[in-house]
């Protein structure tokens, strides 16, 4: 399963605790069987406090007083939803009992197991049939929000473009996003930042990518279990539950598949994961996560219609709460173009450096999904609430037009280029390492600071600027870059050295191999300046090398 990360920096992170809850405990049982259910969401409407119920179906809460009179919700695969008033006088432990779904059986009581398989293979090598076989681009409404202890961190709405190769193969490179417009506020000193969300109209398309759980040459990594046939929206669908059989990370979750078709329609996943609590004060594990993805049919073809995802992160011995919400609001399906190099999001990206800091005069409320409803969407906010946040945020800071910490250290942090590589130094005959630092003023400039070395004998600092143009428009880029560099040299043999400035040109090829990493192959040509020292060089040759760059 594909995972937003989650990079934390914090200088004024507040650590106060509620200053009153509720306690809430008890079990959850199966009506019919009266038996326990694990796996159970027990979770508060805004989804801001929540929990899962043990393997004896066993769950504790502890509530913020101020959510008292508003409902506590049960839910769960198989399960009709159960609401539960939060009272302070709840008497504890509570018995919550849900109603197994009844499903509506027509061909079949019982699919065989092996018939389970090939009906999965067959939908899954039907996806070039039933989904576009050309490029297409979406238009769409995207909310990303973070809470931390009940506290809104922040909040983000965007309309985003978004171009998807076509899903006749998966593809390395399935897509780019643009942002057209945006706003986003920080309520609080503290930086809790994402990258990655914006994408998830390609990333967490999961017939696009071809997640695990449908690929046939990893259907052996689940448990399937056929609940029967249900209908949504009109149409006949096979509803299939599945398991991990693994132990590391537990996924579950539900998939429909229309019946005539055998197209995926939608797909709720629901997983629990063992994150690297020693590693949290710089990227808090992710722990649990919730993804609910709808297709919808048009013209023959299914097409992505929103994606949600609800994200719980343990930074010290509290949760972070992150959703992320897209709604495809409109489609294009002929004469599709990449989106231009200059006006792509990168994957690591933080949104927020990207979008617009909301100010009064700024973007007015988008009226796409107005007359939606917001829980359906899986928004966090609807669009009135959003508005009122955006509004008294505003109205709370006192100096508005100046840009904010947590505003100036994401966008550095978004424009750092971090590599690692080794040249050939032809002159003296030996490899260097090359450590390398730099900052993107924007898709074409950046400027470097790059040093080399042998640890014994051969020492260099270089600083520069570098020019990149973009080679291709589909898949990851391909660059051309050029560089200009003044370089310090210095060489020590016994008791012989020789020390050196130069200018130093510089000509690199550059492809991006994933959305985690850059390839570059570079060669370089020193021109002396000045130089001194009881060695002498008489003849200069380029250096070659090659580098990797995280993102």
């Amino acid at each position: 399963m594909k995972q937003i990360f989650l990079i934390l920096f914090f200088f004024a992170l507040p650590m106060s605790t509620f200053a009153q809850s509720i306690h809430l405990s008890g079990t959850v049982f199966d009506n019919e069987t009266q038996r326990p259910i694990s796996g159970i969401s027990i979770y508060t409407k805004d989804s801001k406090i929540g929990t899962i119920s043990t393997a004896k179906g066993n769950f504790s809460l502890d509530i913020p007083a101020s959510k008292a009179n508003s409902y506590l919700y049960f839910t769960g695969v198989g399960y009709e939803p159960v609401s539960l008033l939060i009272s302070s006088k709840a008497t504890n432990p509570l018995s919550i009992k849900l109603i197994p779904k009844t499903y509506t059986l027509k061909e079949f009581y019982v699919m065989p197991d092996t018939s389970l398989i090939a009906l999965l293979r067959k939908a899954y090598h039907k996806i070039p049939e039933n989904y576009p076989d050309r490029p297409t681009r979406y238009e769409g409404f995207y909310q990303e929000s973070c809470v931390y202890q009940d506290s809104l961190i922040e909040l983000v709405e965007a309309v985003l473009s978004v171009y998807k190769e076509s899903y006749k193969d998966k593809k390395e490179a399935p897509g780019q996003v643009e942002i057209l417009k945006s706003r986003h506020i920080w309520e609080q000193k503290s930086l809790i930042a994402s990258y990655g969300g914006a994408f998830d109209p390609i990333e967490r398309d999961f017939v696009l990518k071809r997640e695990s759980y449908i690929h046939p040459d990893k259907l052996k990594n689940y448990r399937y279990t056929f609940n029967g046939i249900t209908s949504n929206n009109d149409r006949n669908c096979y509803e299939i539950e599945f398991h991990s059989k693994g132990n590391e990370d537990k996924i579950r979750g539900t998939m429909l598949i229309d019946e005539a078709t055998l197209a995926y329609v939608s797909f709720n996943v629901h997983g629990q994961y063992k994150g690297n609590v020693a590693l949290s004060a710089l990227a808090p594990p992710l722990i649990e996560s919730n993804e609910n993805i709808v297709y919808e049919q048009l013209n023959g073809k299914w097409y992505l219609k929103q994606t949600t995802i609800d994200e719980k992160y343990l930074y010290l011995d509290k949760i972070i709460y992150s959703n992320e919400s897209f709604v495809s609001t409109n489609l294009q399906l002929d004469s599709v173009l990449p989106i231009p190099v200059e006006k792509r999001l990168n994957y690591r990206d933080m949104i927020t450096s990207k979008t617009e800091k909301y100010t009064p005069e700024g973007w007015t409320d988008t009226e796409i999904i107005a007359n939606e409803d917001s829980n359906q969407l899986g928004l966090q906010f609807s669009t009135d609430e959003a508005s009122a946040i955006f509004q008294q945020s505003v109205a709370n800071t006192k100096s508005k037009q100046k840009q904010s910490a947590p505003d100036i250290l994401v966008t550095i942090f978004s424009k750092l280029k971090v590599g690692y590589g080794v040249m050939y130094e032809p002159n003296l005959q030996l490899f260097a390492y090359q450590p390398v630092l730099g900052y993107q003023f924007n898709t074409k400039w950046s400027v470097l600071w790059q040093t080399a070395g042998d640890y014994n004998k051969f020492a260099e600092k270089s600083l520069g600027v570098e020019f990149r143009k973009n080679l291709n428009t589909a898949g990851y880029p391909i660059l051309l870059g050029t560089s200009l560099f003044v370089s310090d040299r210095i060489y020590v043999s016994g008791y012989d050295y020789f020390k050196e400035q130069a200018i130093t040109p510089q000509l690199s090829l550059i492809k991006r191999t994933s959305k985690y990493f850059t390839f570059e192959f570079f060669v370089n040509y020193p021109i002396p300046f000045h130089s001194e020292g009881n060695i002498k060089i008489s003849n200069h040759y380029p250096s070659i090398g090659i580098r990797f760059y995280l993102f």
